[in-house]
């Protein structure tokens, strides 16, 4: 008789779980119901939850017709299915204009499941036969000819995220870099590194992040370098040696709103001992200065990377200022190579926990190689730092491990790992067994696996069948081998961490339709971005729905827009005459011909809390479409605690060729934004006077129709545009300024938002951007009344003293 004895093993991990996220799925559940596919060249079925198809001559083929759906709002399609025979499966389809199956319009991947099911990826975004087309049928074609067979397990048309962890599915592809039979784009944790791809996007890209991963050999990112010799730089990593004296690494071309950063940190590896100086030039005075320096000394690491972090908080002459140049100084032996891997600035919580950099440190307690500020979870044991810190616990000593708070048998870490109650003595993990069967009670957001031995001596444990990311609980059960006269048997459960804190008000972003708006609606405030405009603001309301922005052309909206160098005639290329001679001029809408400047992402940031956008602009004076050597990202969400704010948190990062016709970087006005407005909000009002923040007394300012914009110089860093007859209307809030606002009308009113006549305010900073500049600042937009807009800019200037 066989003997099995089992037990529990947890193992704990910092993962995200959602359910799959695609626009329709065929799951074949019902028996006899194939759900609307048909087959050629073979007899198919349905039942026991598969489409299954046996081929009576070559090229079977299984289809549908019927679709509707756009492809620009789909990254492809994805298939769960295995075949008696390996080779290439096909994915043909139809679009509105041409709907037939075309070789133009086919995908071809591999399967080498030999029998058993694979997941296979058919990537169509980026397909000129896929985006910006309707789709109106599908073919998948399987492997094998007469006599081969194969089994369908679900078919689904996805939308762009498919595991739900912020990143797109054709971004984290059909690979599967941690080998646990799952695609990385539909792992939430794709290289089982115990922390979720959704963390580590919450990492990697928060508000108003500069980051430099040097991931181009070859290229420093805009950074220079002196008594500096760069040997080799390649996967991402810069080695360098000193060669002379006063070492540095700098960086200018930089317009930093130091508000958003409360820290600098920099990954190096170095065999001696040295120290690392951060200089800093700002606003009046962009230059390098003593008064302007922080220093850590960095010992030798050996072979092992470490992290440096430079408190800024409470640095001279940070805080308040506009930071237009870095400098770092590597104080290490002469002709010893360090290696530099990143250089990140923090917004003051590096890992999104919830605990400040300045609290956490740098202290590595689980020696994975993580100061405590970048990692979520600082004492290794599978509780984040955030939990523990909720529950009362040392998050960076794993002393809790003993803890067995109801006295289950089960310790508290376990317990949360696994996803059952600390409190509930009825709630523990265990194992079920009814030979030949093992089984648990599987829980959401955990992955289960049996592990076998047939004796604890001479033999190590080996894995029977994995259960990866359950979306809901359920009973999850594995069949013994039936080779074995005495097993010892116990699973291995994976835990999964809660969603990063996301400073946010927690209201979902949307996804709509073909053109993809990334939407912020709290049943307040509504917010729209518009992939038809470059992810552009082309809707603005309050409560009453009615929408407050102009978005009468691609020049209008509220949207980025930058000027560089000096005017040139291009009408021989294409660039309009309205508007020649032009400055080097991206903006986020398009140009002024009506094309839309390209959207790269539209996506839910942080756990839906609000939503990001990476656009490529199109030069404004052109007709052609051309596009700018920059990128422009935003991150759009509400303040949070006031429901009629939202936040708006801009990124430029230029990239133009060295000798552009443009010339050198000379002084412009920049728009932090170029906002337009409707002109039936034809109320200007302001604080212009000279003691600013004490409750004084505002302004109507006067205007007559233009342009020329008339000048403003609001000392409050805000200005409203509002209904006369209502004083409601929208107010803005940009404390980036160093310069005068322009505002003001053209044509008379009344107007709507589709209307030539419109409003028009700009907060204004002199810039001189140059050819690999990076331009970040903040501003807030509110809806309300005269009254209200005033007392919430005076609280965000609380919240936000430095912008």
């Amino acid at each position: 008789m066989k003997k099995a004895f089992v037990t529990v093993c947890l193992l704990g991990g910092l993962a995200a779980n959602g359910t799959p996220n695609y626009r329709r799925g065929f799951e074949f559940d019902v028996a006899g119901n194939t759900e609307g596919w048909a087959a050629n060249n073979a007899a198919i079925s349905s039942a026991a939850g598969l489409f299954s198809g046996s081929a009576t001559a070559g090229d079977p083929q299984v289809f549908k017709a019927g679709f509707s759906f756009p492809g620009s709002a789909s990254s492809g399609v994805l298939v769960r299915l295995r075949s008696s025979v390996s080779g290439g499966v096909d994915l043909f389809w139809g679009r509105v204009g041409a709907d037939g199956y075309a070789a133009d319009r086919r995908i071809n991947v591999g399967y080498s499941g030999s029998g058993e099911f694979q997941t296979v990826f058919f990537e169509a975004a980026g397909h000129d036969q896929w985006d910006e087309q309707t789709i109106t049928r599908l073919r998948l074609d399987p492997p094998g000819g007469a006599g081969a067979f194969f089994d369908i397990d679900w078919i689904r048309v996805l939308s762009w995220d498919y595991d739900n962890d912020g990143w797109r599915d054709h971004v984290e592809g059909a690979g599967d870099d941690d080998g646990d039979g799952l695609l990385n784009l539909e792992d939430p944790d794709r290289n089982n590194d115990g922390t979720s791809d959704a963390w580590m996007r919450s990492i990697d890209n928060p508000p108003g992040a500069m980051h430099f991963d040097f991931e181009t050999a070859g290229d420093l990112e805009g950074w220079s370098t002196a008594s500096l010799d760069i040997q080799s730089h390649t996967n991402g990593t810069v080695t360098a040696a000193v060669n002379g004296s006063d070492p540095k690494m700098i960086r200018t071309a930089t317009y930093l709103q130091s508000g958003l950063f409360d820290g600098l940190a920099i990954r190096l590896c170095t065999p001696q001992a040295g120290s690392l100086k951060l200089y800093w030039g700002r606003s009046g005075a962009d230059s390098f200065s003593g008064s302007r320096l922080l220093s850590q000394s960095v010992p030798a690491s050996g072979g092992a990377p470490q992290t440096v972090y430079f408190d800024l908080t409470s640095a001279s002459e940070w805080k308040g200022y506009v930071i237009t140049r870095l400098r770092l100084d590597t104080d290490f032996p002469s002709d010893v190579p360090f290696e530099i891997d990143w250089i990140r600035t923090s917004d003051g919580d590096y890992d999104r926990d919830g605990l400040s950099d300045a609290a956490e440190g740098t202290g590595d307690p689980d020696s994975d190689g993580l100061a405590n500020f970048e990692d979520p979870d600082s004492d290794g044991n599978g509780v984040s730092d955030a939990q523990e810190t909720e529950l009362g616990w040392d998050p960076y000593a794993a002393v809790e491990s003993g803890f067995d708070s109801d006295g289950d048998g089960a310790g508290d870490v376990q317990e949360i790992i696994a996803g059952t109650s600390v409190s509930n003595a009825a709630d523990y993990p265990f194992i079920s067994l009814s030979m030949p069967e093992v089984g648990t009670t599987g829980k959401a957001g955990r992955s289960y696996a049996l592990q076998v031995t047939s004796n604890l001596t001479s033999e190590g444990w080996s894995e029977n069948g994995s259960v990866f990311h359950l979306t809901t609980n359920q009973h999850v059960a594995w069949t013994l081998p039936e080779d074995e006269e005495q097993l010892l048997c116990r699973t291995r459960v994976r835990g999964f961490m809660d969603a990063p804190v996301s400073y946010l008000d927690g209201r979902p972003a949307a996804e709509t339709g073909a053109t993809e708006n990334g939407i912020l609606d709290n049943g307040t405030l509504r917010l729209e971005s518009a992939f038809a405009n470059g992810c552009s603001f082309t809707h603005f309301s309050g409560p009453s729905g009615d929408n407050l922005i102009n978005i009468h052309d691609q020049g209008r909206l509220i949207q980025q827009s930058y000027y560089a160098g000096q005017n040139l005639d291009r009408t021989a290329e294409g660039q309009s005459p309205s508007w020649s001679p032009w400055p080097w001029n991206p903006i986020q809408g398009g140009d002024a011909s009506g094309k839309a400047s390209e959207v790269l992402e539209v996506s839910a940031a942080e756990f839906g809390g609000g939503v990001f956008t990476r656009t490529v602009p199109l030069f404004w004076d052109m007709t052609t479409g051309e596009k700018a050597q920059c990128v422009m990202d935003q991150w759009n969400e509400f303040e949070p605690g006031m429901s009629n704010v939202v936040r708006v948190t801009c990124r430029l990062i230029v990239n133009r060729d060295a000798g552009d016709a443009w010339g050198d970087p000379i002084p412009k006005h920049q728009e932090l934004p170029a906002t337009y407005f409707i002109r039936n909000l034809s109320k200007v009002v302001t604080y212009t006077n000279s003691v600013p923040w004490t409750g004084g007394a505002v302004s109507e300012l006067s205007y007559s129709p233009g342009p020329p914009w008339f000048r403003a110089d609001p000392s409050e860093f805000w200005m409203a545009m509002v209904d006369p007859s209502t004083d409601t209307g929208v107010g803005l809030f940009s404390p980036i300024g160093d310069t005068f606002w322009w505002y003001g009308a053209a044509g008379n009113p009344p107007g709507g938002p589709t209307s030539g006549p419109t409003m028009h305010m700009a907060a204004l900073a002199t810039v001189k951007l140059d050819r690999h500049h990076i331009l970040i600042y903040r501003y807030w937009l509110i809806c309300g009344d005269l009254t209200e807009i005033r007392s919430k800019v005076y609280e965000l200037h609380t919240l936000h003293p430095h912008g």
